[in-house]
């Protein structure tokens, strides 16, 4: 038996695609009200204990380790977890040591991406391990690239959200300033043929819009903070990340951790 356990926007995304594609699946979320949406839908658990008993194979999409940690906790250490949280690769190197069918598979795509089944999913585990245990449901969330390691895996997902994370902030000073000194239109056109303007001028379009919530601030400064944890492990230096990091939390606190991340551009105009 199929489970989920998280029913934020991604985790909504997942259940909404199995169960389109005819999955019987159980659902467990810490807030109930949640559930109500697929009331007649799914088998929908109130108490987790329920939930794991009742679940063979348990899918976790939740925000972050603390609650990671906390579900865990309930859960037989033989049992099969795929969890499609972004962890750091420290945590996930101690869950392995204890769980060892829990495969880290973290996603790279929007609620909407992997509603459609359009997303990328990071399996770190390896492919036999993927058939030998019947998990090709996964694939209809999207493409599955095989890690066959979930320490790998999770890094993989940190190194991609820090990247564009700290990007965008550069983009952000960039655009700002050629804004504000109204050369926008010299600076493409002398620049535009060198990838890093390119880059730059394809995250300004964000610049002065609303963005539809793809991956909120909040998260975004989690997975740096994440990021920043592990190259701090390994004696990485991370200065400009670190800084970028700050700047989410400004925005944090600017009343910004619900919105998309890329409306950080809000607070370099001052909003």
């Amino acid at each position: 038996m199929l489970g989920l356990i998280g029913l934020g926007r991604m985790g909504r995304g997942i259940a909404i695609n199995l169960l389109n594609h005819n999955y019987e699946l159980n659902l467990y979320n810490r807030t109930k009200e949640k559930l109500n949406e697929f009331k007649g839908k799914a088998n929908l658990f109130e108490k987790i204990e329920e939930f794991v008993k009742n679940t063979d194979i348990i899918l976790i999409m939740v925000s972050d380790e603390k609650a990671v940690k906390s579900i865990l906790s309930y859960i037989p250490k033989d049992k099969i977890i795929i969890d499609f949280s972004t962890l750091h690769p420290i945590v996930v190197e101690e869950i392995k040591k204890e769980y060892k069918n829990y495969v880290a598979s973290p996603v790279f795509a929007g609620p909407e991406d992997i509603k459609e089944g359009k997303g990328k999913i990071i399996f770190g585990e390896s492919e036999e391990f993927f058939k030998k245990n019947n998990l090709d449901f996964i694939n209809y969330l999207g493409k599955v690239y095989f890690v066959n390691d979930s320490v790998k895996a999770s890094a993989i997902k940190l190194a991609s959200n820090f990247i564009h994370g700290v990007f965008y902030i550069l983009s952000l000073e960039f655009n700002t300033f050629i804004k504000e000194f109204e050369i926008e239109k010299e600076i493409f056109e002398i620049q535009g043929d060198r990838p890093i303007i390119d880059m730059a001028r394809r995250y300004g379009k964000y610049y002065g819009n609303d963005v539809e919530i793809s991956f909120t601030t909040e998260l975004m400064a989690k997975d740096i903070e994440y990021a920043r944890i592990s190259a701090h492990h390994k004696n990485i230096p991370f200065f400009l990340t670190s800084t970028a990091r700050e700047v989410y939390e400004i925005a944090k606190r600017y009343g910004f951790s619900n919105k998309d991340w890329r409306e950080t551009w809000r607070i370099f105009k001052r909003i």
